[in-house]
């Protein structure tokens, strides 16, 4: 019976002493909690003066317009121009069959030739 009555108060005790732990630590909570109020309260007094003080032409707030607009799907096309310059990887060069001096060139610097056009034409008057 010792041994219950023993093991009654500890239990007892370790249980009152928990609860009186978190009280103490639910009070300075519930004290720090009050006095933030308090300042907030203070800070928005303050706020209040100077905003009276100031007037209504420094509260003036800009209004934006806004629109809606329903979205549907559509056909979605976008063509890119872009400029370049091909450089060649090899460079041709041609001899004519028979000697001669160039009379008339017919192709312009750039201009895309094909198997068997005649670039030039030759004076082989000698």
């Amino acid at each position: 019976m010792k041994l219950f009555s023993s093991s009654l108060v500890l239990g007892i005790s370790i249980v009152f002493f928990a609860a009186c732990g978190s009280d103490s630590k639910t009070d300075k909570d519930a004290n720090q909690l009050a006095k933030l109020k308090n300042e907030q309260k203070a800070l928005q007094e303050k706020i209040k003066a100077l905003e009276a003080k100031a007037g209504p032409q420094k509260n003036i707030q800009r209004k934006v317009p806004v629109y809606v607009t329903s979205m549907t799907p559509s056909y979605f096309a976008t063509y890119i121009d872009v400029q370049g310059k091909v450089d060649v990887d090899e460079v041709v060069n041609a001899i004519p069959e028979t000697p001669g001096i160039i009379s008339a060139i017919l192709v312009k610097p750039g201009q895309m030739v094909r198997k068997g056009q005649v670039v030039a034409t030759l004076r082989a008057d000698q």
